[in-house]
């Protein structure tokens, strides 16, 4: 089916209301955790940045309509009903942004105040402490918090931490946690891993490092029988959510996508 085609069918599926159906029999008692990284204007994009984009205009109109469809969750409220047991409300979505992005302040933070949706924001900390024209700072970070939202840890450097030696790795994991808790505080540190990048050594110091989940870039449901240190995360680009239905779609059916981020 070309791609003309699978528009128009999920344009169908969506305005006839078959796919919100599909969404309640099928996908009930689970969650999705969401990942965005950039949120700009497709002319202040690279080629090579695309896949990770969406822009203002997109995502404004993928917030109203979680705001209006969903039950929008911060992470830590995700993790208390995951660790106690309980069943998840029809149509729960938890938001996440990775990499701390200077266009998530200027164009997403609006947006989901405008919505009063709450978010989680993994940063990179040596970033963080350097912040520049592309990269947001922890002054920046701490109105954050202050507005509602909470900041997770991308690790200190981005590194692919599979490739790491287990001292970097240690490395990675206790420098990032203790800036985070230094320039922020508080009792919940989630992780992100950089890249998508894990296996069961890395997935386990990060078990051991006090950090209280993790989140990956495989895509799934969150449910139940999830590990804690290897929840699935949905990828949300401007090619493949650009219009209702396909975003709609994507949080029904879900695709693979790329994990380098």
């Amino acid at each position: 089916m070309n791609q003309w085609l699978k528009k128009f069918a999920k344009a169908v599926l969506f305005y006839s209301g078959l796919l919100a159906l599909y969404r309640f029999v099928f996908c009930r008692n689970s969650a999705l955790i969401l990942v965005y990284h950039r949120i700009a204007p497709a002319d202040q994009i690279s080629t090579a940045e695309a896949g990770f984009n969406v822009t203002p205009t997109t995502f404004e109109k993928q917030m109203r309509f979680l705001a209006h469809r969903y039950r929008v969750l911060p992470l830590v409220e995700l993790i208390s009903v995951l660790t106690a047991g309980r069943r998840f409300r029809r149509r729960t979505i938890v938001l996440t942004f990775d990499d701390g992005r200077r266009d998530n302040l200027d164009w997403a933070v609006p947006i989901l105040r405008k919505f009063a949706l709450p978010a989680t924001f993994f940063v990179v900390t040596s970033r963080m402490d350097a912040p520049d024209k592309n990269h947001f700072g922890w002054s920046d970070a701490q109105i954050l918090v202050r507005n509602g939202m909470a900041i997770g840890s991308h690790t200190h450097s981005h590194k692919r931490l599979a490739t790491c030696s287990r001292e970097e790795l240690l490395k990675e994991l206790g420098i990032s946690r203790a800036r985070i808790s230094s320039e922020i505080g508080g009792d919940f540190f989630p992780f992100a891993y950089p890249h998508g990048d894990m296996n069961q050594l890395v997935r386990d110091e990060v078990a051991r490092s006090n950090y209280h989940c993790a989140v990956s870039a495989k895509a799934g449901f969150v449910s139940s029988e999830v590990d804690l240190f290897a929840l699935p995360r949905v990828n949300i680009d401007e090619q493949s959510t650009a219009t209702l239905p396909l975003f709609a779609a994507r949080l029904a059916w879900l695709s693979r996508q790329s994990s380098d981020t």
